[in-house]
């Protein structure tokens, strides 16, 4: 598209599975008629002679393409489609239900009716104009105003003082480095984490404990779902579309937590990212899975070994890519026991860092000796980010210390903390 700007005529290299997301983003940034050369979508494991034959086809579109001898398909979709302004709402809960379903405007769930009413409680929360854009949500790149961010936060199930939240992760997914455009269309299982810091946590019940990455509350639920709206609604993510995850994640339908500052023996993540204590902050992070580190007995140095192992895996993004934020959530008991036994957070994250990095050898022994570009071998050994202090640890759950969990990062993302502007009561 750059290359367009500038006058020179271009062609955009694509295989069939991403035609959808590439006239999306191509019209998102008003460049609707952006040339795509479309290749077979196993080309990767293609025999010799089907991909000399792919590429001789591939070069002949290019060309026709280019020179205007041919008139590509292309596949319209309207920017930002979904709910965001809808204007006819069925009287009855089941027929909204049911028109939300045949429309695609949500994630197969029952929602609310977002009715002028209980949108319009939603604005008291927030100190902006229901008009104003607070970004573009890629990769449909449909406006986020405070008005279609309401709706979703209806649709979801928040209550109005929930909203401030909800404004501020989608400031923070919209940031160029969080790479919102990449995580919603990866075949990755990838998902926006929401961590709530500050006040907000008390003022909004946001779980921090047992099972605070779980069910039953319903700050954390419809907060997090609220954000996965917006992303099909205004962001147009829906599978098999534009978000091309292979088997997706359940953590798709929400993925919210408060972190238990309170519990905690070390400053908590948002003052760690420049923010004070008393400031209620939302941080977002492209987390790819989760998985359980079981630990046992009272050596706290076993602990960050186990946790270290589990993140040690060839197959998970940090380590092809390098350049991962690696996500721990320890316990509340767990911090102060590695406190007590010296360790602040920096030392953690160090020894973290060190003890997680895979041998070369094994990785190329279990890809069949193909080296990856974007491994990062730190003394002969691969590494899943360029420092220790890439890896997030944030405390919460359950006052025990049988478990830790681990969540490597998709890679190709940096976390990001926004502010929460608002109130937990409405404005006048």
């Amino acid at each position: 598209m750059e290359l367009e700007k500038r006058g020179i005529p271009s062609v955009e290299l694509v295989t069939s599975s991403f035609v959808k997301e590439a006239e999306l983003v191509a019209k998102g940034r008003g460049m609707p008629g952006l040339r795509l050369v479309v290749l077979p979508a196993n080309v990767e494991v293609m025999a010799e002679a089907e991909l000399e034959a792919a590429a001789s086809e591939a070069i002949q579109q290019a060309i026709n393409a280019i020179t205007g001898k041919a008139q590509q398909k292309r596949i319209v979709a309207k920017k930002g489609s979904g709910a965001g302004g809808i204007l006819d709402i069925p009287d009855s809960p089941d027929r909204f239900y049911a028109l939300v379903c045949e429309k695609r405007w949500g994630d197969g769930l029952p929602v609310v009716p977002p009715t002028p009413a209980r949108v319009g409680r939603m604005f008291k929360y927030v100190d902006r104009a229901p008009d104003e854009v607070v970004a573009d949500v890629a990769p449909a790149f449909g406006e986020a105003t405070i008005r279609k961010i309401a709706v979703n936060a209806v649709m979801a199930g928040c209550l109005p003082q929930h909203m401030p939240v909800v404004v501020a992760a989608v400031e923070a997914m919209a940031a160029p480095e969080f790479n919102l455009n990449g995580i919603q269309a990866t075949t990755n299982p990838v998902a926006p984490l929401l961590i709530v810091n500050g006040p907000a946590r008390r003022d909004l019940d946001v779980n921090c404990s047992w099972g605070c990455l779980g069910l039953g509350w319903r700050a954390n639920a419809t907060i997090g779902r609220a954000i996965r709206l917006v992303l099909i609604n205004l962001g147009g993510a829906l599978p098999g579309d534009i978000d091309m995850a292979f088997l997706g994640m359940p953590a798709k339908y929400s993925f919210c937590l408060g972190e238990d500052e309170e519990g905690s023996a070390w400053e908590p993540l948002h003052v760690e990212r420049g923010f004070s204590k008393e400031d209620s902050a939302v941080t977002v992070a492209g987390v790819q899975d989760m998985r359980n580190a079981a630990v046992s007995g009272t050596d706290v140095l076993s602990w960050l070994r186990v946790a270290a192992d589990s993140l040690a895996t060839v197959g998970n993004n940090d380590f092809w890519l390098g350049t991962g934020e690696p996500l721990f959530v320890i316990t509340p008991a767990q911090s102060k026991a590695l406190a007590r036994a010296g360790l602040s957070k920096a030392d953690v994250k160090r020894f973290l860092f060190e003890h997680s990095r895979l041998s070369l050898e094994k990785c190329l022994a279990l890809t069949g000796g193909k080296r990856e570009p974007g491994w990062r071998i730190v003394n002969g050994k691969l590494a899943p980010c360029e420092k220790p202090e890439d890896i997030m640890i944030v405390v919460a759950g359950a006052p025990e210390t049988l478990h830790m969990m681990v969540m490597p990062t998709w890679g190709d993302t940096r976390a990001q903390t926004v502010a929460v502007r608002g109130k937990s009561k409405p404005h006048v």
